[in-house]
Order: structure tokens, then C-alpha cells, then sequence
């Protein structure tokens, strides 16, 4: 009996985003899963003015599971856009990974839990690095489509918005690549907590 099913040996066999150099890398993740051991570094290129996602790449010490995984999303990711990424960008890349190599082992999940993490953390290290470039009069809070603070705060306090998605449908704030979606929560949170 194989180790690997075979959707799974077919997509080991084309690893075009393993181990690979990103030239003008600027952004990174790592992840790890402590129940097998296992890490995932990630690397991307993401060009600051259009905030399309170029080369990636990855590197890691898991199963061929995590392997075929980190291979399907980038592959999702690359030649994206930040800001027509939805939040929910994990959940569709593990549905049609799903779709395309069957239902994964309950034990796996894990795994892909794992590789998702790493390019959601490479996500949030390019926001990060764009919130330290910033100079506008108050922070940004959303890198994908340039919403700071004051905005979000204008429309709490107005009441025009009372829920995240009030805020995303008005402004497409956390409707990118959704690094700063917990931003918005606490947001909304502590202004339901002034009441």
C-alpha cells in the first residue's frame, strides 16, 4: 500500500514553488505544527505599488500532504492581487484542494492548517512592513485598499457602521487578503464595550 494516495503522488511530482529563491522577497512566514513536528517557511514577492503577489515559494520538513497543499496555494496566490483576495481565502484554497485531491484523513487537517497559516502570516508580514512605511496623519489599518483608522473610527462613531462588515461593504477594508480583520474586530468590539 502507497503512503500517499495517488492525487497526492501526482502533485509531489510537480513542486514548481519548492525550495526555490524569491528574488525581491519581502515578506515571510513560518509555521509549525507541534502534534508531528513539522515546519513551513514561505516566501513571497509582493510589488508594493500594485500589491500583486509574484514569485513564492516555500520551504518545509512536512509530509508529502503539507507539501501538495503549500504547492496548490501558491499556486492559488500567485499573480493575485491583495485586494481581490477575500478574507476567506484559506477556506477556498482548503475546499478546492479538497475538490481536486478527494477528502483529506481527519489526522491531516493539521497539516494544512499549518501551510495556511505560514502564507496567511507571509500575508501579514508584507502588511506589517507597509503600515511601518506609512505616513499619513493616522495609522493604516488596511494595506490592501489604503484605509486608515480615522475612517473606520468616523464611521463607528457615526453609527453608519456597527459590524465588520459594515466596515468591509463601506470600505473594503478586511475585504483583501484579510490581515486585518482581527484590527476590525477589536475596533468594533471596544465600541460595543463603550456602551
Amino acid at each position: 500500500m502507497d503512503r500517499y494516495p495517488a492525487s497526492i503522488v501526482s502533485k509531489l511530482s510537480s513542486l514548481s514553488h519548492a525550495g526555490k529563491g524569491v528574488d525581491s522577497e519581502n515578506s515571510n512566514g513560518v509555521s509549525v505544527d507541534f502534534q508531528c513536528g513539522t515546519s513551513i517557511s514561505v516566501s513571497m514577492a509582493i510589488d508594493e505599488t500594485t500589491k500583486v503577489i509574484g514569485e513564492i515559494s516555500y520551504k518545509s520538513s512536512a509530509c508529502g500532504f503539507s507539501l501538495a497543499f503549500a504547492e496548490y496555494v501558491a499556486a492559488f496566490l500567485e499573480g493575485r492581487s491583495l485586494t481581490e483576495l477575500k478574507g476567506d481565502w484559506p477556506s477556498e484554497c482548503l475546499t478546492g484542494f479538497s475538490v481536486e485531491v478527494g477528502p483529506m484523513p481527519s489526522r491531516r487537517m493539521s497539516c494544512l492548517v499549518m501551510v495556511t497559516d505560514a502564507f496567511a502570516l507571509a500575508l501579514k508580514d508584507f502588511r506589517n512592513k507597509s503600515l511601518l512605511g506609512f505616513e499619513g496623519e493616522s495609522p493604516l489599518v488596511c494595506s490592501c485598499f489604503g484605509i486608515s483608522e480615522d475612517v473606520l473610527e468616523k464611521l463607528l462613531t457615526s453609527g453608519k457602521a456597527s459590524t465588520v462588515s459594515d466596515l468591509t461593504e463601506m470600505t473594503n477594508a478586511g475585504g483583501g487578503c484579510g490581515s486585518c480583520l482581527m484590527i476590525l474586530r477589536d475596533m468594533v468590539e471596544s465600541r460595543s464595550d463603550d456602551f
